[in-house]
């Protein structure tokens, strides 16, 4: 399920393999979530808060909990 969110968007969006994976020279746009989504069932990965966003390897976005670079 966390395929659809990732690597099958980036092949959809013509993005693979620039995107949609965890590999070094792959553009680093990720979301850190606050908990393992590999613990819930995939009807319920929507309740996952997002805590931090990188956006082509820079922060852009932060939410309670951040703890990238500081």
């Amino acid at each position: 399920m966390l395929a659809a969110y990732t690597l099958h968007g980036a092949q959809l969006g013509r993005w693979y393999p620039d995107a949609g994976w965890l590999v070094v020279s792959a553009r680093a746009d990720l979301a850190v979530l606050e908990g393992d989504p590999f613990k819930l069932p995939p009807h319920r990965l929507h309740e996952l808060r997002v805590v931090t966003t990188l956006l082509e390897g820079q922060v852009v976005g932060r939410g309670e909990g951040d703890r990238i670079g500081r």
